[in-house]
């Protein structure tokens, strides 16, 4: 099934992705106040602020106008709250150029509910069958099992282990790397 991405595309009763709006700027920056949430991603500094929001949602809109196409979602509930965000980047680890890396966050009070499974089940679905991507990669702490279980759940496979590749806290972390090939979808 293709999704056309400029309608929500729903996910569990309730809950759907749709574009990010300026005004998620404050509900972003207040679920980004969760330590937990920084402690588990790579890209989110810490303290995230008003102005980094802003600048977030300009990239996002800019990417969209040059590209065409939306690769970055907000995760919503039925009363239009912004409860988390998926995307879809040209992996700078990919050695092919039909590659993309996904990442999502979802808000603290929200964990626990399918949410990020349902919406990278959702977002795996356009980005092979939209956007013709043959493979799509993540990477996750090793600490951060709920992660890993959302992506194992949804048909990523462990790729291995990718020692000291980033920094968190100004020193060098690991990544567990997860792969999942659109023609090995199952």
């Amino acid at each position: 099934m293709s999704h056309n991405t400029a309608m929500p595309i729903p996910l569990l009763p309730g809950f759907f992705l749709t574009e990010l709006r300026s005004r998620d700027r404050a509900a972003i920056v207040e679920h980004l106040q969760s330590r937990e949430i920084y402690e588990q991603t790579l890209r989110i500094p810490w303290p995230y602020t008003l102005a980094l929001a802003g600048q977030f949602l300009q990239k996002v809109r800019d990417e969209e106008a040059a590209t065409g196409r939306r690769t970055i979602w907000g995760i919503r509930a039925r009363n239009g709250l912004l409860v988390g965000v998926i995307g879809l980047e040209s992996s700078p680890r990919a050695p092919e150029p039909d590659q993309a890396e996904i990442g999502y966050w979802i808000a603290r009070r929200f964990w626990n509910r399918g949410l990020a499974t349902q919406a990278l089940q959702a977002v795996v679905g356009v980005a092979f069958e939209r956007y013709k991507f043959a493979g799509l990669k993540a990477g996750t702490f090793p600490q951060n099992a709920a992660s890993r279980r959302v992506l194992e759940k949804c048909g990523f496979r462990f790729s291995g282990l990718e020692p000291g590749v980033a920094l968190k806290h100004g020193r060098p972390v690991d990544l567990l790397l997860y792969v999942l090939n659109n023609a090995h979808r199952g």
